[in-house]
């Protein structure tokens, strides 16, 4: 194997200037070519009611949805909440998730161009706060989980649904991942997602998990690989097969490489002091 309380001004965060660090312009590069791709996939509707009970939404709720991509979790719970603002840091998936709206329907949605580090938003300006598939991409996912506790509100509730692998396992995943999404940083294992939680203000925790089934060659059509990168994932996944070495349960049905990415889902209460 190769080594590897919200105002109604906040849309006027739409077009605000920020910096980029050299991993936020991988970011910028990898989703802006995903957007549509990653719109379409079937499974990104997987685990959605899950995420609603883990954020325990009423109809009163305004929702902050953290790297929100085309839009898919944002509109999912806009059926079930006052008001949903998603905020990404790349523009054309702000512009899929606009499409993704006018599709389906939906008209209580905000969009956001804007980053997770620092979020663009006063402090406990939302009773929920959630976050899909975008803490295995943050340089610093403390720091973002830190901003989502800061942005929520006293008694509301903040929920992360992310890829999470025990180690060593994960740590295998990771250098294999960085080939075929190189805004991959770190699929973190179960216990360091719970230590993040476990620094911020928490009154109640509570955790959920399902298995995300992925067609190898369906998600490798649809990505951008680094040059050779798609067949050091074949041979990796192959490896793996014998005795789960990734974490993953890569196996091969009708002749196709298939995978069950291990999805947690943590909803947590901010503590009211």
């Amino acid at each position: 194997m190769h080594s590897f309380a919200l105002t109604r001004a906040r849309a006027a965060a739409d077009t605000a200037p920020m910096s980029q660090s050299a991993h936020d312009r991988i970011i910028l590069d990898q989703f802006t070519k995903q957007a549509v791709p990653f719109a379409e996939a079937p499974i990104h509707q997987d685990g959605m009611p899950l995420i609603r009970a883990a954020a325990r939404l009423t109809p009163d709720d305004d929702v902050l949805d953290v790297a929100c991509g085309p839009g898919i979790v944002a509109c999912a719970l806009a059926a079930h909440a006052r008001h949903v603002t998603g905020v990404d840091l790349t523009p054309r998936m702000i512009e899929e998730a606009r499409t993704t709206a006018a599709r389906l329907g939906v008209t209580n949605v905000t969009w956001t161009v804007g980053t997770a580090t620092p979020l663009p938003y006063p402090d406990a300006s939302f009773p929920v706060v959630v976050t899909r598939y975008s803490f295995h991409h943050f340089a610093d996912p403390a720091a973002a989980l830190a901003e989502m506790f800061r942005v929520c509100r006293p008694g509301g509730r903040v929920v992360v649904t992310d890829l999470s692998i025990a180690a060593p396992m994960g740590l295998r995943f990771d250098a294999v991942e960085q080939w075929r999404d190189p805004s991959h940083v770190h699929a973190l294992a179960p216990e360091e997602l719970r230590a993040l939680f476990a620094a911020q203000p928490v009154s109640e925790l509570d955790e959920t998990a399902f298995g995300l089934d992925i067609d190898l060659e369906y998600q490798l059509e649809r990505s951008f690989p680094v040059a050779g990168g798609a067949d050091v994932v074949r041979h990796a996944y192959a490896d793996s097969v014998d005795g789960n070495t990734l974490g993953i349960r890569t196996r091969v049905v009708d002749g196709r490489m298939w995978s069950t990415w291990p999805i947690r889902v943590i909803g947590a209460t901010k503590a009211l002091a």
